[in-house]
């Protein structure tokens, strides 16, 4: 495990902050990357039917899908959290919901990477297979001394 050296205030020095934000953006990329990568408004826009600006607004707003800024910090969507077809995966909002962050690149990692809780099988794949209650109670326990 990594140990964090921290200033007397429990602030991580200036170096350590910049190499932690730097190892968050490669997370995120490498996440995104092996999910499909992302989609700006105007993409989800198309997949969705042409909806408008304000129904994908009110999607992320109730959780039906998520946002995560990309190296410019504009909102992409996920592609990940489509299906095929172009509608959000089953499942999907009751996943956000159970999950103790609303923090859209922790939800990206936590659907795209192997859970214990699910034989080693991302979430994500979970969901695709209709296993939604079992990635609701893994979402659930994310966060949980032991979980």
């Amino acid at each position: 495990m990594t140990e964090i050296s921290a200033s007397a205030n429990n602030v991580p020095e200036p170096n350590l902050l910049k190499k932690l934000i730097h190892r968050g953006a490669e997370n995120t990329k490498a996440d995104l990357g092996q999910s499909g990568g992302a989609y700006d408004i105007d993409k989800v826009r198309d997949l969705l039917g042409n909806v408008s600006y304000q129904a994908i607004s009110s999607m992320v707003r109730h959780k039906n899908l998520f946002t995560v800024p990309d190296q410019n910090g504009k909102s992409v969507f996920p592609a990940v959290q489509f299906t095929e077809d172009g509608q959000p995966v089953a499942g999907l909002k009751d996943v956000i919901e159970a999950l103790p962050t609303e923090n859209g690149l922790a939800i990206l990692n936590f659907l795209v990477n192997p859970h214990n809780d699910l034989d080693n099988i991302a979430p994500i794949d979970k969901l695709r297979e209709y296993e939604v209650g079992a990635v609701v109670i893994a979402a659930r326990r994310m966060g949980v001394q032991g979980g």
